[in-house]
């Protein structure tokens, strides 16, 4: 079984061989213990053989084996196994899922080796899915694993992986350091499959920067490797990047024929994902040849097969399921049989059983409507009386609202009142003041007298001015109480004058009427008017007195 597993990836005549004698071996002697290892065995040629179907059909053989005997070994590498041919056919939910799986029965057998592998085989699915922070997580954890154990094949292998993602991150000369030291480590160990992959791996890195005259002899170098090894899948990989590498360096004819050897070779192992790889890059080259036609024409035919490949990784996983489906229905058959007979002797007591919890059920759905039905009752009866308290609140709230808008009918009534007796008062006033200052200006008086009135007149002035002014200030401020904020936050600079004014102009009075409450002259009011509009940035076209009054 070594000997098969050795060979399995080396040469795959010695590995058949050994395989054959395994079987034998194993009928002979009775030895169903190592089936499924055999199985896993068989499968794992084949994966490397790119035979694919076959290899699924081992696989299958190899779970079946170990639901008899269970091997916690041989069923991790069989999920990690089968994980990495699903990742070859681009069916990326199902790898995930059975590398998980491989790592926790990895995890279960202690074996560090095969955790950092399931690591590994995850972080790279994550990278092809353009999960890159996930890769780089998963990455990590593999290399710590794999620097504990010293081993060098499989530094190599991370290392490789940590490239890839340098290059995502733009850290050019840190992957190709990484590369080439990867390079070194396989070369020193003389596995030629990774050192076949790094040359690879070291070709499509100068493609992809710009430097496509160093990759050919790199990818030569791989191709060679892979065809020494009969590996076809690596040989093809090698020759797509080899076309594309041709068309950079605009050497077509080398292009076309190193396509038509890469088609060939993936249509023979079955490959969709290589097959539509050959379609994008033969679009390339018949673009960069002028031949547009031929370019859209293959371009389809890639989108096509690349959407089937989406589709068929539903298929699969369906035909996986059923197969599933299948096995339990055998085994559910066979338990049913061994159950019949146990079955017949407790009929009675399940019948009872049964009578019994069908009337606790139905006591229990009685319970259960009478007690919604009080819910409901008492949700409604809530209902009800969560509408008739909202709509009292409403009333409530309507009368007030009423009754504050009465309140401020008849306080603006009485602040127009209070202004309105100013304004008579200051009329009468002012007409006095007139009278009096006739008689002092009569020369046939000059007495004593007219000094008196002079002192008469200015205190009837003080006195409008004053208390008139005091007492409409306090009424205006209790109808309005944020109009004077108001007007402070616009226009911090004004007067006590010109926010009298402006509270005059507030009460919708004309010119005129402010005048004579003011005992001002018009031209005076005119002017606090103009100062008002400047202050309060008022553009001539705007309404001096609609402006104030939206205050």
């Amino acid at each position: 079984m070594h000997l098969a597993g050795h060979y399995a990836t080396r040469d795959s005549i010695y590995a058949r061989y050994y395989l054959n004698e395994l079987y034998d071996l194993i009928e002979n002697k009775n030895l169903n213990r190592f089936l499924s290892s055999a199985y896993l065995e068989e499968g794992i040629l084949n994966y490397y053989s790119d035979l694919y179907p076959e290899a699924s059909s081992c696989f299958f053989k190899s779970e079946n084996a170990l639901k008899e005997i269970f091997d916690v070994k041989v069923a991790a590498r069989l999920w990690l196994f089968w994980g990495n041919m699903h990742a070859l056919r681009s069916e990326y939910d199902s790898s995930l899922i059975k590398y998980q799986r491989a790592y926790s029965y990895y995890e279960q057998a202690d074996d560090l080796k095969g955790m950092s592998d399931a690591l590994f085989a995850m972080a790279s699915e994550h990278f092809s899915q353009g999960n890159h922070e996930y890769s780089l997580h998963y990455h990590n954890r593999a290399y710590a694993l794999r620097i504990s154990l010293q081993d060098s094949a499989r530094i190599a292998n991370s290392l490789i992986g940590l490239a890839r993602i340098a290059e995502q991150q733009d850290s050019l000369s840190k992957s190709l350091g990484l590369l080439k030291e990867a390079l070194r480590l396989r070369e020193m160990i003389g596995d030629k499959r990774r050192v076949a992959s790094s040359h690879l791996g070291l070709g499509s890195y100068y493609i992809e920067h710009g430097k496509p005259g160093l990759a050919p002899s790199h990818l030569t170098t791989a191709y060679d490797i892979f065809e020494g090894l009969n590996e076809r899948t690596g040989m093809t990989y090698a020759l797509l990047k080899t076309s594309e590498a041709y068309i950079l360096n605009e050497e077509f004819d080398s292009a076309l024929s190193t396509l038509d050897e890469s088609c060939r070779l993936s249509k023979n192992i079955d490959n969709p994902s290589l097959i539509a790889e050959c379609y994008k890059i033969r679009s390339r080259l018949m673009e960069s040849m002028g031949e547009h036609d031929q370019s859209l024409s293959f371009y389809k035919r890639y989108t096509k097969l690349n959407d089937s490949i989406n589709n068929s990784e539903k298929e699969r996983r369906f035909s996986e399921l059923e197969v599933k489906y299948l096995s339990q229905q055998k085994s559910a058959r066979i338990e049913k049989l061994e159950a019949k007979e146990k079955l017949s002797r407790q009929r009675a007591v399940i019948l009872i059983s049964g009578v019994f919890l069908l009337l606790l059920v139905i006591v229990f759905i009685m319970i259960f409507y009478r007690q919604k039905n009080q819910k409901l009752h008492y949700r409604n009866r809530l209902l009800e009386s969560e509408k008739e308290l909202q709509k009292q609140r409403m009333e409530l709230q309507e009368r007030q609202q009423k009754e504050l808008q009465e309140r401020l009918e008849y306080q603006e009534k009485e602040l127009a009142s209070k202004a309105l007796s100013i304004y008579k008062t200051s009329s009468l006033m002012e007409e006095t003041v007139n009278q009096l200052d006739a008689l002092c200006a009569d020369e046939k008086k000059q007495t004593s007298v007219p000094h008196e009135i002079n002192g008469i007149t200015n205190n009837l002035k003080s006195f409008a001015r004053r208390d008139l002014w005091e007492d409409f200030e306090h009424s205006f401020t209790k109808v309005h109480t944020g109009f004077y904020k108001t007007l402070l936050e616009k226009a911090p600079d004004l007067t006590a004058s010109e926010i009298r004014i402006a509270s005059l102009i507030r009460l919708n009075l004309t010119t005129k009427e402010i005048c004579a409450i003011t005992l001002r002259s018009e031209s005076s009011i005119k002017s606090i008017r103009f100062r008002l509009r400047k202050k309060l940035e008022i553009s001539g076209d705007d309404n001096l007195t609609a402006k104030i009054m939206s205050l």
